[in-house]
């Protein structure tokens, strides 16, 4: 990921408080949508197909 700018930061610690979702979980989201920001402004069936991201999952984020 490299530096990170403040938006940037500021989308991964809105990530990293939703219940159930850690490094491991992140990184198969980046690995499908390459920033954070597309990770959160993903529908509920775009995200739920990554791995590990189950729907109740899906919908917190």
């Amino acid at each position: 990921m490299g530096k990170l700018n403040f938006e940037q930061l500021t989308d991964l610690f809105l990530l990293l408080s939703v219940d159930r979702i850690g490094p491991a979980k992140i990184r198969n989201l980046l690995a499908r949508f390459k920033k954070l920001s597309n990770v959160l402004s993903a529908s509920t069936s775009e995200l739920i197909e990554t791995e590990g991201i189950s729907k109740e999952l899906a919908s917190r984020i």
